[in-house]
């Protein structure tokens, strides 16, 4: 048995076992605090409102207060709402990592620990694109998510790799753990040959889902959703895996089935949640359902539920969160195939947004909204990143590909609304490495201090499948 795996607890395994069907959370009576903004370590900056959720908390905050870490000791955030399960309160400007509560006339709850991260301001032209270390083998269409695990102050970032097409044609069934270096670039690989997944897949998503983004109790896991296996058919799956900081690791395991087969999808981990936008079915075309779990302490998912459909079928679309927006870019319309774009007009550069609740995750919005500002490029099978508080777009198929528009950014104000999006200077991706890539996977892994880098791994090229790896 391999060394790594023996190192995780043994409640990692029974846990998501258990999860098969989903989990429930204990009920709980007394005066409780649960979490901040879906998150049992939340990643937070200094400045923004966050949520402190739970039970028992009064109706008003006459008698209330919310304590959290400052440069000179404890210091009381700003409350702008407080109802008796969530308290909403503004951080202040010189608020740090460690540990929150909520203060009532009976009790001190907490403490909730705040992971305090850096806010940046994005300069097109500060960051390049660096090679990290080589995936083991080349893989297109593979799955990839980060994990992040604070002590104090600063953070230990994995990278877990799943599946994918392999140069012989063969799909993969095995998974790779990527360790980070402070500086958030990818500087070793390591296989986990003990911990297949039961069948070889492509085009589905992984999401990694730790403290910092939910109530997990573990130290994190990881969710491999739908795709596509090597007979063609699309796929309803959804496995988990739990991972230790270390690097140890448990055995996929079954859990909640999506309702319908997807692959191609965009995913996104984020408040507790987990959220499956659009993709193709068993009839190949673009889908427009939209689709979410919450994430249970034990590592199980609450079941699937429907959220409010896309305008349009997209497959191959890419979404992040960005505040408490939820963005999908660009995609394919219409009857999609797995390895190719047969018309370019079915290419979108439709840019969609829909607000989430920091309390629940749940859609504050009944329909997505289209922006009016679209992609410069019209594409799919792409990467999107928030970097610096910008939404930075990357690759994919596109008209004229490769070009200066490889890669494109925008920057959301304070109510969501993004402004023009304007080309990053090069050099790009396809002018480092000499040819364009499509069907990367692309893990929102962060640096030490939580700063957002854009990594880019494997991915199909002219003529064969990739296995390096780029970072931004």
């Amino acid at each position: 048995m391999h060394d790594h795996r023996r190192l995780v607890p043994l409640l990692v395994v029974s846990a998501l076992a258990a999860a098969c069907g989903g989990t429930t959370s204990p009920v709980v009576t007394a005066p409780t605090l649960l979490a901040v903004n879906g998150a049992t370590s939340p990643a937070v900056y200094a400045g923004d409102t966050a949520v402190w959720t739970g039970v028992g908390f009064g109706a008003d905050s006459v008698t209330g207060i919310v304590l959290v870490p400052g440069g000179a000791g404890t210091l009381q955030a700003e409350v702008v709402e407080w109802t008796d399960d969530a308290i909403a309160a503004v951080l202040p400007a010189d608020v740090r990592s460690g540990p929150s509560y909520v203060v009532i006339d009976r009790d001190t709850l907490g403490p909730i620990d705040l992971f305090v991260r850096p806010r940046g301001t994005f300069l097109p032209g500060a960051r390049s694109w660096v090679e990290g270390a080589a995936l083991p083998k080349p893989l297109a269409g593979a799955a990839a998510a980060a994990l992040r695990f604070p002590t104090g102050d600063a953070l230990h970032a994995l990278v877990v790799v799943v599946g994918g097409r392999r140069a012989d044609g063969f799909l993969s069934d095995s998974t790779y753990l990527g360790f980070a270096s402070p500086e958030g670039l990818i500087t070793e690989w390591r296989g986990a040959p003990d911990s297949i997944t039961p069948r070889g897949r492509r085009l589905h998503a992984l999401l990694g889902v730790d403290r910092l983004n939910s109530r997990i109790a573990l130290d994190g896991v990881a969710y491999e959703i739908g795709g596509v296996d090597s007979t063609g058919a699309v796929l309803t799956d959804v496995l988990g895996i739990g991972l230790t900081a270390s690097g140890g690791y448990g055995l996929w395991t079954p859990l909640t089935v999506l309702p319908v087969a997807r692959a191609g999808v965009a995913a996104v981990a984020a408040l507790g949640n987990l959220y499956v936008i659009g993709g193709f079915g068993t009839d190949s075309l673009a889908a427009r359902s939209v689709l979410t779990a919450s994430v249970q302490p034990a590592g199980g998912l609450s079941g699937w539920f429907p959220g409010p459909p896309l305008p349009d079928g997209l497959a191959f679309t890419a979404a992040v969160v960005a505040g408490n927006t939820l963005y999908v870019l660009g995609g394919e319309r219409g009857l999609v195939s797995p390895d190719t774009v047969a018309d370019s007009t079915a290419l979108s550069a439709t840019v969609l947004a829909i607000r989430l609740s920091p309390k629940t995750g749940a859609f504050l919005d009944s329909a997505w909204t289209v922006l009016p500002t679209p992609l410069i490029q019209p594409r799919s099978r792409h990467a999107a990143f928030v970097l610096d508080g910008a939404i930075v777009v990357v690759g994919g198929v596109y008209m004229g590909m490769p070009s200066s528009a490889e890669s494109e950014y925008a920057v959301p104000d304070s109510t969501g609304k993004l402004g023009p999006f304007q080309e990053l200077p090069p050099p790009s991706v396809a002018d480092l490495a000499g040819h364009p890539v499509w069907l990367s996977a692309s893990p929102p892994l962060w640096d030490a201090a939580g700063v957002e880098r854009a990594t880019l791994v494997g991915g199909a090229l002219p003529g064969g499948v990739s296995s390096r790896v780029w970072s931004r």
